[in-house]
């Protein structure tokens, strides 16, 4: 207000008579620098409160962010520990389906022992995909070629070729003596007794 001061005391004249129009005309051109009219002083005061209202609200929603989050990282634990047991569950499967399609490929092709030719097939360099184990055909394909020992024959050939084992003291083949009963044995001792 002090401009207002300085103004009016620059109109009063040296006869003490105040130029009212001067003033006036004065006040009018210095108040857009010195003071802002009412409505934009409302205007203004009104959009000051709002970003104050709006401040006040995001501070309280940031607040109010922090203590939801807080447990966020414990849910955030939880669900990374619960990704880890998927994945190692998804393994476990993968792994499930890889060895019984081995197992049943070596069972189709006769293998007398799974376990042994499991070790020579190294189970482990196999890959199982979508459409099944690859490579797995080829690789029991040759074990069955190279350690044919280890797997069944299906040429009938070899089966007539077993050796047969003869019981001592039947040189002539055939079948073996039998076990006499206890009545066959009863019978002939009454008749050595007989005989004696």
């Amino acid at each position: 207000m002090e401009w207002i001061k300085e103004i009016l005391s620059k109109h009063v004249g040296e006869d003490g008579k105040f130029d009212l129009e001067g003033a006036t005309k004065e006040i009018k051109s210095e108040f857009p620098k010195n003071a802002v009219p009412k409505a934009d002083f409302n205007d203004k005061s009104q959009k000051l409160k709002t970003s104050n209202e709006d401040l006040a609200a995001a501070n309280a929603l940031v607040e109010q962010l922090k203590a939801s989050n807080s447990g966020n990282e414990d849910l955030q634990k939880q669900i990374d520990d619960y990704k880890n047991q998927l994945e190692n569950v998804t393994a476990e499967r993968l792994a499930d389906r890889k060895n019984a399609a081995i197992d049943l490929a070596l069972t189709q092709a006769g293998a007398k022992n799974i376990t042994a030719v499991k070790a020579l097939l190294k189970a482990d360099d196999l890959e199982i995909t979508d459409k099944g184990v690859e490579g797995l055909d080829d690789k029991v394909a040759a074990l069955k070629k190279d350690e044919g020992y280890l797997f069944q024959s299906n040429d009938p050939s070899t089966e007539s070729k077993k050796k047969q084992f003869v019981a001592g003291g039947n040189t002539g083949g055939g079948e073996p003596p039998k076990e006499k009963t206890w009545k066959e044995k009863l019978a002939e001792n009454i008749e050595k007794a007989k005989n004696d």
